[in-house]
């Protein structure tokens, strides 16, 4: 599961030396020009930790641990929310106690820390130091009664190049927009998710079969209730957006895609024949047994038959006829094809502009075996779909007859 980016900025008040506010990792780095910073007026109130947001809204989560010595340690927590160009004051030192002060900045989406300016009064003077994002960024106060401002500047994350889902979906980030629940996620007969998820928060989880591709359609159980079902062989959107449910999708990659684009930005492919029928289907060898198939096509309309264990190198013949060997047969595809290997089952190889109602497949070992025989309807009666599984063969791409 994915966690959530978070920036940190740290602060130790202690009655110690006077100094202004610093990077405990060594001098800040300026970076370059600053922005107008109207959210602030003025310098820094002795004695008050106050945080400010420039580029976005965004909350914070803020531990502060007063450090008693007559009492011991009081811990307090909190959260807030600032708009852009907000500030609020998260911490006063009253007493000029030792005081840990811990801001956590939950980024939001599609923004990046870019860098956090640092504002602090030591009583002869204002200092401002900067301190760049990475691994264990932090600050520190090291005086009592020390105020000081952090203002923490967000830019937009540049956008990731993406495309439409294409050979299957391989990731999926979901939010869950429903309550907490322990969430389960099957596809086929693999758990690819089951864990804790608190309301609104995001889980990720990837394909466990062949190319890490989740198959044709996952299952997703909250609390072992009702399923959800999202369709995930790429024949129907399922980019960022896409509501299912109690379940919105933040994230998608697929096998030959790559990031999916969010939803608006995709073709819709749920029936292909929307675009005609089909004049060439090609298909990948996958060598699965006739349990792999998953399709939408009515079961009577389809058939698979195993005869034994495919190799990696088969011969494959696809024709309208159940007998190959028929004279009458056209033969739209008759070749060798390897392991994860595609061919076109392709019309005008016998002289047609698109496939006949029927179309049979059938594999061979290179000696003449018959090890498989599939049938499936190509004739737009019923659907087709990217991702479609007929026993070893999956549907990966389309071409209509205009």
């Amino acid at each position: 599961m994915r966690a959530r980016l978070r920036s940190h900025w740290f602060v130790l008040l202690a009655g110690a030396v006077a100094v202004a506010c610093s990077d405990a990792n060594g001098p800040p780095e300026s970076p370059g020009a600053l922005p107008a910073l109207n959210v602030v007026s003025g310098v820094p109130q002795t004695g008050v930790f106050e945080i400010c947001k420039v580029g976005s809204a965004a909350d914070f989560e803020i531990e502060i641990v007063a450090n008693n010595p007559f009492h011991g340690s009081t811990v307090i927590t909190k959260t807030e929310r600032l708009l852009d160009g907000e500030c609020k004051v998260v911490h006063t030192d009253t007493d000029g106690l030792s005081d840990v002060v811990t801001i956590t900045e939950i980024i939001p989406t599609g923004f990046s820390l870019d860098f956090v300016e640092v504002l602090g009064i030591d009583g002869q003077g204002t200092v401002t130091s900067v301190i760049r994002p990475g691994p264990g960024v932090s600050g520190e106060i090291t005086a009592s009664k020390l105020g000081c401002v952090a203002i923490f500047h967000n830019v937009p994350e540049p956008e990731l190049p993406c495309s439409d889902c294409r050979g299957g979906v391989t990731e999926l980030t979901l939010r869950n927009n429903g309550p907490d629940a322990v969430i389960q996620v099957k596809a086929g007969k693999k758990i690819v998710f089951d864990e804790f998820v608190a309301a609104g928060a995001e889980f990720s989880f990837v394909g466990q079969g062949r190319d890490n591709k989740l198959g044709k359609e996952i299952k997703i159980r909250a609390n072992g209730g009702p399923e959800t079902k999202i369709h995930t062989s790429c024949s129907r959107p399922i980019g960022p957006g896409s509501v299912f449910g109690d379940f919105e999708v933040v994230e998608a990659f697929s096998k030959d895609g790559g990031r999916v684009c969010p939803a608006g930005q995709e073709e819709d492919c749920d029936d292909l024949c929307d675009a005609g029928k089909p004049r060439v289907a090609m298909m990948e060898f996958t060598g699965a047994d006739c349990s792999a198939t998953s399709n939408s096509q009515d079961p009577t309309k389809i058939s698979c038959a195993d005869f034994g264990v495919l190799p990696a190198t088969v011969r494959i013949v696809a024709s309208d006829k159940e007998n190959p060997d028929d004279t009458r047969a056209k033969t739209w595809f008759d070749g060798t094809v390897a392991l994860n290997g595609t061919f076109g089952i392709d019309a005008t190889n016998a002289g047609a502009n698109r496939l006949k109602a029927n179309t049979w497949v059938h594999i061979y070992a290179l000696d003449g075996t018959l090890l498989q025989s599939v049938k499936f309807h190509t004739s737009c009666s019923q659907p087709l779909e990217l991702g479609d599984q007929f026993g070893s063969l999956s549907l990966v791409d389309f071409t209509p007859d205009i």
